[in-house]
């Protein structure tokens, strides 16, 4: 078994698990209360995490180990949702699954032989082509692949090429390293201690040169400059079709809040591609947002709410309802008379004494509440029956 509970809410006696739960047992089998208040994507509780402080924020992304991103639409503008009118809010939510984007050829221009390599050795060949550019998961073997082709072709490890061969073993070079490497590229340490001391402790490569510290340091650099510059990309489709002049984007993901200059990259390209002078836009961290995000929705899921007025109807769509109202209690009413007309005179009498009975019970609570006097004999024959 394994609970994996990022936010609970109590309310009432019940228990709202709001994200993430993985257990090997029916939660009915078990007796446990658990109700199920809300239902929705991680980049979604971003969103409303960072909105519930900011109403300014209409996108949620997130680029961790994996990368997906969700915005504030219009239902007018939602083809699936052609009856849209019937609604009483005129925006929504939309969840994007970036990540699938590419997936018919469109991002071909851009991947190198080292992105085919990924995708031809992954789970999911021909699939997420855009995460797996751009996503923690993938991010470190793109460097291992550049890497292992510079030991191969380029002399890259000269001095210690046996313990590089440490280097073949798929996966082995973590995302994490990236983000430790590229602190030598912020200090401008001419030492590169950071990346010494990765390749010493995983790869056991000591001997190596400060050009190829260097060599290493700018490759995870390029690599996570790429990843920042396509999901800019995306993020600006996103602001150009709100079409408004602010925009707030909640982020969150292990590679934008641990690598060091990831949200300088992707800050830094948005202003590139983003019309500055009718779109404005912040990044702001949503700190574990997925998990308060959910925590919010769940709340309003399972707080009571009043009804909102309804929307003006047409005359005509008036006559339309209430013609259709009549009809139905029309129906209603022959069935029920047909049901009387088939009882037999027995069945007739002893339902026409219950229903004396019920009346006559209902006067006497009525009596009693009001302190008048009480009939002994029929409370009686009432709790009896």
């Amino acid at each position: 078994m394994r609970f994996e509970l990022q936010w609970l809410l109590r309310s009432e006696g019940e228990v709202f698990i709001t994200c993430n739960v993985y257990a090997n047992f029916s939660v009915a089998e078990k007796e446990i209360d658990v109700k199920i208040a809300a239902l929705l994507n991680d980049t979604v509780g971003t969103l409303m995490s960072m909105a519930h402080s900011d109403p300014a924020c209409r996108i949620g992304i997130i680029v961790g180990t994996g990368t997906n991103a969700c915005y504030v639409e219009k239902l007018s503008n939602c083809p699936k949702l052609s009856d849209y009118q019937k609604y009483e809010d005129d925006e929504m939510v939309i969840n994007v699954e970036w990540g699938a984007f590419g997936d018919n050829g469109a991002l071909d221009f851009i991947l190198t032989a080292f992105d085919e390599m990924i995708d031809k050795r992954s789970i999911n060949p021909g699939q997420q082509r855009f995460e797996k550019a751009i996503s923690g998961m993938y991010l470190g073997e793109l460097v291992r692949l550049v890497l292992v082709d510079l030991y191969k072709n380029a002399g890259l490890f000269q001095n210690d090429p046996e313990n590089a061969k440490s280097l073949l073993r798929q996966h082995s070079f973590l995302t994490k390293y990236v983000s430790i490497i590229e602190k030598d590229n912020l200090e401008h340490s001419e030492e590169f201690p950071k990346t010494r001391k990765v390749l010493a402790t995983y790869f056991n490569i000591t001997k190596i040169s400060k050009v190829e510290c260097e060599v290493i340091a700018r490759t995870g650099r390029a690599l996570v400059r790429r990843s920042a510059n396509m999901c800019a990309a995306a993020v600006v489709t996103l602001i150009n079709r709100m079409n408004l002049p602010m925009v707030n984007i909640g982020c969150d993901g292990s590679v934008y809040k641990l690598h060091p200059t990831y949200k300088t990259f992707l800050e830094s390209k948005i202003e590139d591609l983003l019309d500055s002078i009718t779109n404005r836009f912040t990044l702001k961290l949503s700190e574990d947002g997925s998990g308060r995000g959910a925590a919010l929705v769940a709340a309003v899921a399972s707080t009571p709410h009043k009804p909102r007025r309804r929307k003006k109807v047409s005359k005509a769509g008036k006559k339309d309802h209430m013609s259709a109202a009549t009809k139905r209690l029309a129906a209603e009413l022959e069935k029920a008379s047909s049901a009387v007309s088939s009882m037999s005179s027995s069945e007739h009498s002893s339902v026409s004494s219950s229903l004396r009975s019920t009346r006559d019970d209902r006067s006497e609570k009525r009596s009693s509440a009001a302190g008048g006097p009480v009939n002994a004999s029929a409370t009686a024959q009432c709790k009896i029956s």
